[in-house]
């Protein structure tokens, strides 16, 4: 029905109407859908690289470059689901990488590793937007910035109680540098009030990729 459906719409619009999808990462995507075959039907596939493992009760990036060198979960950034994509036939021209205007924040969280892949009481919650992560939204908070490079500059704040995992300059410069690499579509964003103030994230990808 996946590979009917997106069929229909490219006979119905013709070869001059763009059609995309957005899908999540991971190899997921491929055992619930027909992406493998019906991607002949479309014009970008908008892999959804945030969010990621934000479900379970220990805490991970949401939306790294890359996965993590002590990642309990495979397939987690960025470069390792173009990789994955293209493996499955997906041409790298067709697709567009995910970046996460928006933070993800877990609380009670143990003080192992920083609380990075550390376990908490609950999963993940929504956190501040990009443009709400200022110097002095850290200092209120107690929090410290951390980079994790083996996952391509990934930040995280940890104030000692509270995770939180986001996009920012450095990671989404990586993620450019990644789309670059892969000879991909490009990079799509959500969501886009979350980047309003200055359009930081926003102007680093369009001045990267243009």
């Amino acid at each position: 029905m996946h590979t009917l459906l997106l069929k229909t719409f490219r006979e119905e619009l013709g070869k001059d109407r763009i059609i995309s999808v957005a899908v999540p990462g991971t190899n997921w995507v491929f055992d619930i859908t027909e992406l493998i075959s019906s991607h002949i039907y479309l014009d970008y596939i908008n892999i959804m690289t945030y969010d990621i493992y934000s479900e379970r009760k220990i805490t991970s990036h949401h939306c790294a470059p890359k996965s993590a060198a002590m990642s309990p979960f495979p397939c987690a950034g960025l470069e390792d689901n173009i990789v994955l994509f293209k493996e499955k036939g997906i041409p790298a021209e067709k697709l567009i990488g995910g970046v996460a205007f928006y933070s993800r924040i877990w609380h009670h969280v143990s003080s192992e590793r920083d609380g990075l892949f550390a376990k908490t009481d609950n999963c993940a919650d929504y956190g501040p937007k990009f443009c709400d992560l200022t110097s002095e939204f850290i200092k209120n908070g107690n929090f410290s910035l951390y980079r994790d490079e083996s996952a391509g500059g990934a930040p995280y704040l940890w104030n000692g109680s509270d995770f939180i995992t986001f996009d920012d300059e450095i990671s989404v410069y990586e993620k450019c540098n990644i789309i670059k690499k892969y000879n991909a579509g490009g990079l799509m964003a959500w969501e886009y009030a979350c980047d309003t103030k200055e359009n930081t994230l926003l102007r680093l990808m369009r001045n990267r990729l243009q």
